[in-house]
């Protein structure tokens, strides 16, 4: 192709910038930049998306782990009741044993009258403590298994809204991808 001066049409390839002598050389890079960001912004859209899921089920695990420790914790704190109300009956039975054997060197007849009373008082006493241990276990476990339960419950949330941060990020993305070309279109 020659150079003519009188060409003033931007047709030529010096003031054109089309390979073909085209005025579009401009423009096609631009779009190429306009799809270049909405590739970008659709894959920013789905990796934030993606960040979530992730976060969603690491903080699923954490709350499962924590979970069990409580789940554990209950199970000893029931443990803990039985062997103190245990220990209560074992303290409780040493007492009466004393109090027989003292009441039998006063002379008392041990099952009868006043020392039978005090023994059954005694036995009655450490029924009453062995029953209250058992609740306080009973409701120190509780409190455990309460807790354990919202820690399931969070990681089930945590996981659900991971999973839904995904899953929205996809039609945002496309969305974003398809206003960027329609810009650029228009």
């Amino acid at each position: 192709m020659e150079y003519d001066d009188s060409d003033t049409s931007g047709s030529g390839v010096g003031a054109g910038g089309g390979a073909d002598g085209g005025s579009d050389g401009g423009l096609s890079a631009a779009r190429g930049v306009g799809a270049a960001g909405a590739g970008l912004q659709a894959g920013g859209a789905v990796a934030g998306g993606l960040a979530a899921f992730y976060a969603g089920r690491t903080n699923q695990a954490i709350a499962g782990f924590n979970a069990r420790i409580d789940e554990y914790k209950a199970t000893a704190a029931q443990n803990r009741g039985i062997f103190a109300a245990n220990a209560i009956a074992r303290n409780a039975a040493r007492v009466q044993a004393r109090q027989v054997t003292g009441a039998a060197a006063d002379g008392v007849v041990a099952g009868s009258g006043t020392a039978a009373s005090v023994a059954a008082s005694t036995a009655g006493v450490a029924a009453q403590d062995m029953a209250t241990t058992r609740l306080n276990a009973l409701m120190s476990a509780w409190g455990y298994q309460s807790a354990a339960a919202d820690q399931n419950m969070r990681g089930e949330l945590a996981a659900s809204a991971g999973r839904q941060a995904l899953e929205a990020s996809i039609p945002t993305a496309a969305g974003s991808a398809a206003g960027a070309f329609y810009r650029m279109e228009n």
